[in-house]
C-alpha cells in the first residue's frame, strides 16, 4: 500500500492489494532488465528480484532516485513527528495531480505558471518543494544559481553551492517568491534540450500526444 501512496489501513478489498503484483508483473511482462523508478517504488522491484529466477525469469537490477515532492502543501501541515514518511509519499508529484508536477516537456510559461502557485513556505526548508527541486536539480546541473531581484530588494545574488541558499532562506535573506521565480527560469533552461528533442523528432512528438491524451484515474 506504501507503493500506491497509501497506508495499509487504507486497504478495504482485495483489489486494493493488487497494485503491486501488478507492477511487478509488468517488469517481466515488458522485458525489462533495468527497473529505474522512484525510492517509492522499491519495495515492488525488490519483489521482483526474489521472485524473477524462482518462477522462470530473470533478476533485473534496480536504479531508484530520489522522489521529488509535490508542488502543493501537504495535506497535514505542519506534518507531525513521526509521520514523515507517509506524508511526503502522499505529497510526491503524481500524473494525475498535473498542477502540482513539473514535466520534463513543460513549456517556460507552464513552468513559470506552476511555480509561481507552488507551496514554498518562509524561512523552511524541510518539506519545502522549492527547496527540494534547488537541491536535486538546479544544483546537480550548475554550480552557480543567481537569483534575480529588484534593487529594493537587495539586487542579485549568486549562491555556490545549496548549503549558502539553504543557509539564506532559512535566515530570511531570500524571499519566497523570488526563489520561485528564478528557479522557474532555471528549471525552463535546464529542459529546454527536451523541448528541442520532442518539437524535432515526429515519432517522439507522436508518442507524446498519445501520453497527453491517456486518461488519468486516481
Amino acid at each position: 500500500m506504501e507503493i500506491a501512496g497509501r497506508k495499509e489501513t487504507d486497504a478495504r478489498y482485495v483489489s486494493d492489494f493488487l497494485y503491486t503484483p501488478m507492477q511487478v508483473a509488468d517488469i517481466f511482462h515488458l522485458d525489462v532488465k533495468v527497473c529505474q523508478l522512484g525510492m517509492d517504488q522499491r519495495k515492488a522491484n525488490v519483489v521482483a528480484r526474489e521472485i524473477g529466477e524462482k518462477i522462470g525469469y530473470w533478476k533485473p537490477v534496480c536504479v531508484h532516485h530520489h522522489l521529488l515532492q509535490g508542488l502543493e502543501k501537504p495535506a497535514l501541515w505542519p506534518i507531525p513527528k513521526g509521520q514523515e514518511k507517509e506524508a511526503v509519499a502522499s505529497a510526491k508529484m503524481s500524473k494525475s495531480k498535473p498542477e502540482t508536477c513539473i514535466f520534463i516537456y513543460d513549456t517556460p510559461a507552464e513552468i513559470k505558471q506552476k511555480m509561481t502557485r507552488a507551496f514554498c513556505p518562509e524561512r523552511t526548508i524541510a518539506f519545502n518543494p522549492v527547496i527540494d527541486i534547488c537541491k536535486n536539480i538546479v544544483f546537480r546541473e550548475k554550480h552557480m544559481f543567481t537569483i534575480k531581484r529588484s534593487a529594493k530588494f537587495g539586487g542579485n545574488i549568486e549562491f555556490h553551492s545549496f548549503n549558502e541558499l539553504e543557509t539564506a532562506y532559512a535566515q530570511g535573506q531570500l524571499h519566497p517568491q523570488d526563489l520561485k521565480n528564478n528557479v522557474a527560469i532555471e528549471l525552463a533552461e535546464i529542459l529546454s534540450p527536451v523541448r528541442r528533442y520532442f518539437a524535432g523528432n515526429t515519432e517522439a512528438q507522436e508518442c507524446l500526444n498519445t501520453v497527453r491524451k491517456a486518461k488519468i484515474t486516481r
